[in-house]
């Protein structure tokens, strides 16, 4: 038995089956003496519905799955470049990309059976976002076995707003004929102010940024803490529907052995009804025979005297 193969197995299934087949591939594992494998399976956590879809897309769309991460990694490029003009072209390609693959995401669910509703559908864009925004999301959205959306970083352009360069204002050249030192010693001054704006308004937007992260972190860290207990309530959830099919499994057993031993009984029954009135039989043809004897003894006694 392969890790992966099973993995590949469990979350290309819908999220209803996973847990079940999960179980089964674990205990497999343990009847085999394979209890590493046993534990690994174990461990791995039914996917939502936005997870399940997104691994949907990189498994029936690897050709887009592609052109997006490449995108991603242009996006970055530009961003860090602070390249305003290509990071408003990649942007809008990104914004048309997701819209897209979104979209097929919701496709796809509903013809395995399954409707995704606008909160799932929002976070596969998330996850989309994050695929582009990050490269280890990137892989991890690509590798097929999601089982929570993923959330892109705060401030990376269309999903906190598309970034904005600042470039500082160029002096102007230097003209030539006469200045006077008041002259330029006020231009010099004017250059140090816009200098000290311009760094300034940089520290207010890295504390921003700072802010905006802390508070992006402490949300992240909320939901992984919530999507840990409703993977837990979901695991409770699972065992509990498992037990609730084993009782029903053990009722209906117990109805055939009891509609069983019900038609033994009536078998029983009839074999003591037919017993009994053999026996009656056996006790006339006893007396009959007894009454026979008695005559007879009595005609070789009147013989004899």
């Amino acid at each position: 038995m392969d890790f992966d193969a099973i993995a590949d197995e469990l979350y290309g299934m819908p999220p209803d089956a996973f847990t079940a087949a999960r179980d089964r591939y674990a205990a497999a594992a343990r009847q085999a003496g394979d209890r590493t494998l046993a534990g690994k399976l174990k461990e791995l956590h039914r996917p939502t519905a936005a997870a399940w879809a997104g691994n949907l897309l990189v498994r029936h769309s690897r050709d887009q799955a592609d052109a997006l991460m490449q995108l991603g990694a242009n996006l970055r490029q530009a961003h860090h470049e602070l390249d305003g003009a290509q990071l408003r072209e990649l942007t809008r390609q990104q914004h048309a990309l997701v819209a897209t693959l979104a979209q097929q995401a919701v496709r796809l669910a509903a013809e395995a059976g399954r409707r995704l509703g606008d909160t799932a559908r929002r976070e596969v864009e998330a996850t989309l976002h994050a695929a582009l925004a990050d490269p280890e999301a990137a892989r991890a959205w690509s590798a097929g076995r999601l089982d929570k959306p993923l959330t892109a970083p705060v401030g990376f352009p269309g999903v906190s707003g598309t970034a904005t360069v600042h470039p500082l204002r160029p002096s102007a050249p230097a003209s030539r004929g006469h200045r006077t030192g008041r002259a330029q010693r006020g231009k010099a001054s004017v250059t140090e102010l816009e200098a000290a704006r311009a760094r300034r308004q940089e520290r207010e937007r890295a504390e921003r940024v700072e802010r905006a992260r802390h508070a992006a972190d402490q949300a992240q860290a909320a939901c992984r803490s919530l999507q840990q207990e409703l993977d837990q309530r979901q695991e409770e959830a699972d065992q509990a529907e498992q037990a609730l099919q084993q009782a029903a499994q053990e009722v209906e057993n117990l109805k055939v052995r009891l509609e069983e031993a019900r038609a033994h009984h009536r078998e029983v029954q009839d074999d003591a009804r037919q017993a009994r009135k053999r026996l009656r039989d056996a006790e006339q043809t006893a007396r009959k025979a007894e009454r026979r004897a008695e005559t007879a003894l009595s005609e070789l006694e009147g013989h004899q005297l």
